[in-house]
């Protein structure tokens, strides 16, 4: 069985979707599952899924709403970019949504609330603003008409934080014995997590519809050549970077003949990989599913970016 069900960095556009799925395919796998020593590991995975979920919910509110957010907001403010997200971005042909959201970690439920709150915060109202209803009075609704309290699922959430913070930053001691296992979470509470987890997406991605109602005329279609215009970049920039190393090596036939033999397989390998993982966790069928292909595939090629670099050096 795949543990591996953390949001992918592949498409902020398609976040809100992905996280959702994923988290509904960890609850059944966690309902067939008796093995305590799994927990730990699906509890990092819901944490993750809410800090990407949140970023997704970040770009689509700077991209598709600039004029109803707050200018003047903390995360704004206080920007900080490193060069691995420059990169990613130039090879990427990331939004400013894009660099912003995934600019800022979340280690509590609170920090995520405070931050679309923030953001939503308008400094001036618009004509059209005040037509429509703001972020806030459109949480209270979703809250409102929900199963779970807006107190109940803010509880469940900061308790998986503190948890996950706990277990990753914390003593590894929980890690020793079934008993401190299920001490950190047990079956029952990880499966609250989930279902917490699951009804704040739902809540928020219904919010986020009626906030930007222009979020409703993106087309699948759009999707792809958005997909089809990253993966294509990335693909140029390893092109780029194999003639270099072609250039460096062509004194060395030996070493030559390795690395061409080397992209040979990688390129294959890529494809199989990215087919695989999409099959798993889409379906061979259905709509989205090139857009998720095309973005794994970005994906892989970011890794192989890096590692190319990091060989053209050695050998220059």
């Amino acid at each position: 069985m795949n543990w591996k069900l953390t949001a992918s960095s592949d498409d902020l556009n398609q976040g809100p979707e992905i996280c959702i799925r994923r988290l509904r395919q960890l609850k059944a796998i966690v309902h067939g599952y008796e093995d305590g020593e799994l927990w730990p590991l699906a509890l990092v995975n819901v944490a993750t899924c809410l800090e990407w979920f949140a970023r997704s919910i970040i770009k689509h509110l700077i991209d598709y709403s600039a004029d109803r957010i707050n200018p003047d907001a903390k995360l704004l403010r206080e920007l900080k970019i490193n060069y691995s997200l420059i990169l990613q971005a130039h090879v990427n042909r990331f939004s400013i949504g894009d660099i912003v959201a995934m600019s800022r970690n979340f280690s509590s439920y609170d920090e995520i609330e405070g931050t679309l709150n923030d953001l939503t915060k308008e400094a001036k109202l618009s004509v059209l603003a005040r037509v429509r209803l703001s972020w806030a009075d459109l949480m209270k609704n979703a809250f409102r008409e929900g199963a779970w309290s807006q107190r109940t699922i803010e509880e469940r959430l900061n308790t998986l934080f503190r948890k996950r913070n706990e277990l990753v930053h914390g003593s590894p001691r929980h890690l020793a014995y079934d008993d401190q296992l299920e001490a950190l979470v047990s079956k029952r509470e990880l499966a609250l997590f989930i279902h917490a987890a699951i009804e704040y997406m739902r809540h928020v991605t219904s919010s986020l519809a009626k906030f930007i109602p222009e979020l409703r005329a993106r087309s699948t279609y759009d999707n792809n050549v958005n997909q089809r215009s990253r993966l294509e970049n990335s693909e140029k920039a390893i092109d780029r970077l194999e003639l270099a190393i072609l250039s460096r090596l062509a004194a060395d036939p030996l070493h030559l003949e390795h690395f061409r033999k080397a992209q040979r397989a990688w390129r294959a390998w890529r494809g199989r990989e990215a087919n695989f993982q999409t099959t798993t966790l889409w379906g061979p069928e259905g709509s989205g599913r090139p857009a998720i292909f095309m973005g794994r595939e970005t994906s892989l090629n970011m890794d192989r970016l890096r590692s190319l670099e990091g060989y053209l050096q050695q050998i220059t």
